[in-house]
């Protein structure tokens, strides 16, 4: 299984696909980008540049939290800043970053639309998300994206996550003079690390992530998908009765409503990134009860990492595989899908963004009674001198078109003469090849010769007709009329004469055995296919 960055794979090694659509090529607007992931129990930290089409790694570190801790508390919060705080300055980088959050910190909800234009879609989804999301929406952010298109419906992964957690991550990666520009849920980083496995016809694969504290599980079928997070047992149940008697049944349960409520086709294939913490008999189990072949992919393989790094990255391989998705969406410019990035911040940047259009715009209000004026001068001389030099080259032309049309009146002539001579040769050789298959066959016939043929005048519309006259040797009676034998003879000729390539059937045979020893005979041959001879 592998990943492609770019729709030609590069000869020097295996690449990493960032997109969903074969067709699109990705245009990078940075270089490199750092992207965060906050966990329940760490924080880790990697490194992406783009390096002649090739997704590479340059770094990567983790911060532990303490453990127990509430996912999204404000203990956990704490740590958390400042373990990010650790991170950027043990990096020391710049650039953008991508902030990419564990499932447990994000609510991510499927919500049935009507088929209708993005704009409409937009204001049934503010309508809903109000409903669907179980706190105010002025304490969360939230973001949505068209998920899947099926029969007449429309469904729309709605995801969200707390201001009070996704604002203190930003402020403390911004403390380090970095800007945020993505915030992903895992499960949209994870799809698009999954839609980068080259699709297999008609195959609509699932992907089962198991973390610490959930399990997210992704269907993909073409252009659709559809996810769910599953928060595992943490009440002190022992993980493998968890994982085998919760979380199985729970994972085939979801992937019917997969397909009776948004309509996703059953699943041919399953995926299960390596590294996992599960037990060694979870994927037989799964496979039995889903009754599906289950993979399980070692994708840490596939990214390059650069020059002087580990060639064994300590990351998680579940936990690589969502940062790779993230890295790719954040080295696209115009990477559709979710971000959930806080609404004053996003505002602030495009404010900054704007900045600089802003003044440019009044530079140019200032400079705008003087540039017509000056623009007219310039148009006025560069008129009258190109009129000057379009009229000397306006006779040249004139020359030349004239010249042109010679050489095409030429030219017209020589392909008349051309094709006149191709027919002429066309006819010719035919004549070899057909005279070559009659010679041919009275030699197999034996003591046979031909007296005459002519061509029989008929339209242009009808094939061609040839009338041959000719003699036969009877060996056996030469002092007699021809026998039955020259007649059997005459017969072979004919059928020989009728399994040529050139002859489409016999006419008017007519045969006279009344000379001594000689069988005289007279057909017409009607030649195949519309060509003369």
């Amino acid at each position: 299984m592998q990943l492609f960055l770019w729709e030609r794979p590069i000869k020097s090694g295996p690449l990493i696909r960032i997109t969903g659509h074969p067709s699109e090529s990705p245009v990078h607007k940075f270089p490199k980008v750092t992207i965060l992931r906050c966990g329940s129990d760490r924080v880790t930290h990697a490194s992406f540049s783009r390096r002649g089409g090739r997704l590479s790694g340059e770094s990567w570190q983790e911060r532990s939290l303490s453990e127990g801790l509430t996912v999204g508390g404000r203990q956990w919060l704490d740590e958390t800043q400042a373990a990010v705080r650790s991170l950027l300055e043990a990096e020391g980088g710049t650039g953008p970053i991508g902030l990419v959050l564990a499932p447990p910190l994000t609510l991510l909800k499927h919500l049935q639309t009507p088929r209708v234009d993005e704009r409409k879609r937009r204001r049934i989804v503010e309508f809903s998300a109000a409903q669907c999301i179980p706190y105010p929406l002025d304490q969360v952010e939230w973001d949505c994206v068209l998920s899947s298109e099926l029969n007449l419906a429309q469904h729309v992964l709605i995801a969200a996550v707390k201001r009070s957690v996704v604002t203190p991550l930003c402020a403390a990666i911004r403390s380090g003079g970095r800007e945020v520009t993505t915030v992903l849920p895992a499960a949209i980083a994870l799809l698009a690390a999954v839609r980068g496995v080259p699709p297999v016809a008609g195959e609509s694969r699932v992907v089962l992530q198991v973390g610490g504290r959930s399990a997210t599980l992704l269907q993909v079928s073409g252009d659709n998908f559809a996810v769910r997070t599953i928060l595992l047992a943490g009440d002190g149940t022992d993980r493998t009765t968890s994982l085998t008697q919760l979380l199985l049944p729970e994972v085939a349960r979801t992937l019917g409503t997969f397909q009776r409520q948004i309509g996703l086709p059953p699943p041919t294939r399953v995926l299960l990134p390596a590294g996992m913490a599960i037990p060694h008999s979870f994927p037989q189990e799964l496979e039995t009860i889903l009754k599906l072949p289950v993979t399980v992919a070692n994708l840490a393989e596939l990214l390059s990492w650069g020059v002087g790094s580990k060639r064994e990255c300590p990351i998680a391989e579940r936990v690589l595989v969502e940062m790779v998705g993230a890295a790719g969406l954040a080295l696209k410019p115009r990477a559709a899908g979710i971000n959930l990035l806080p609404t004053g911040l996003r505002a602030s940047q495009r404010r900054r963004r704007q900045k600089p259009w802003l003044v440019a715009t009044g530079v140019l209000t200032l400079l705008a009674p003087l540039w017509p004026l000056w623009q007219f001068r310039q148009l006025a001389e560069t008129a009258r001198a190109e009129g000057v030099r379009f009229e000397k080259e306006l006779g040249m032309l004139r020359e030349q078109a004239a010249a042109v049309q010679r050489e095409q009146h030429r030219l017209e002539e020589l392909k008349r003469l051309k094709a006149s001579w191709e027919d002429v040769e066309a006819g010719r050789g035919r004549w070899l090849r057909l005279l070559a298959d009659l010679q041919e066959r009275f030699t197999a016939t034996e003591d046979v010769w031909l007296d005459r043929m002519k061509a029989v005048p008929q339209s242009e519309t009808a094939p061609c007709k040839l009338e041959l006259d000719g003699r036969m040797l009877d060996r056996d009676n030469p002092l007699t009329p021809a026998g039955p034998a020259a007649l059997q003879r005459a017969k072979a000729l004919l059928d020989k004469l009728s399994a040529s390539p050139f002859v489409a059937s016999i006419e008017q045979e007519r045969f006279d055995g009344t000379k001594p020893g000689v069988l005289a005979f007279r057909f017409v041959l009607v030649m195949a296919g519309q060509e003369s001879f």
